[in-house]
């Protein structure tokens, strides 16, 4: 006569087999569409459907239309943001502003004349030399926000430093970096939004 197997449990507690199926059936019964979504596994198909965006892969992931003059990631101007700024030498420009759960944006811009030399400009005070030291900003509590941090790539220089502490002569680069940030420098549309 065969041995009957032992009764799944946890710790000491024995739980009869009919709970266990029943509780298996009914995590498979939750799997896949339901509510007139879309029936597709892949991530940005979902994404696009959940925001009414029609668009295509490059336009979540636009590029410069010619060579690279400068890259500017921030980081941490709110908790969970990322802003990348690339700019092109022929005044083309590539924002993509990563939000976590406040949403994925990708524009592309364009540079006036002026602002374009303002950019080069900037770009030829690479590499700007050490960082001053300042003291980190006290964090009373866990919501305090740490200073917005900067990573800046020239060609084969990259340079990273805070907010608090810019090095000489960096200041214009970050000032330009806000300025098209918040639509005061050059001519944006957004390409791709996961949210509106």
């Amino acid at each position: 006569m065969r041995e009957r197997p032992a009764p799944p449990t946890i710790g000491r507690m024995r739980i009869p087999l009919p709970l266990v199926a029943g509780a298996l059936a009914a995590g498979l019964a939750g799997c896949g569409a339901g509510g007139g979504g879309p029936a597709s596994t892949d991530l940005a198909a979902l994404t696009e459907h959940r925001a009414g965006v029609d668009t295509t892969r490059s336009d979540a992931h636009p590029t410069i239309s010619g060579p690279r003059l400068l890259e500017i990631r921030r980081t941490g101007d709110q908790f969970g943001t990322s802003d990348d700024v690339v700019y092109g030498r022929d005044g083309s420009v590539v924002v993509i502003r990563a939000y976590g759960g406040g949403g994925y944006y990708a524009l592309r811009c364009r540079l006036s004349d002026d602002e374009l030399a303002a950019v080069a400009r900037d770009a030829r005070r690479l590499p700007l030399g050490p960082a001053p030291h300042v003291p980190e900003r006290p964090r009373k509590t866990f919501y305090t926000l740490p200073a917005p941090s900067y990573l800046v790539e020239h060609g084969h220089d990259v340079e990273s430093f805070t907010v608090d502490a810019v090095p000489a002569g960096g200041r214009p680069m970050i000032r330009h970096l806000v300025d098209l940030l918040r639509g005061r420098e050059g001519r944006c549309r957004k390409t791709y939004a996961t949210r509106t």
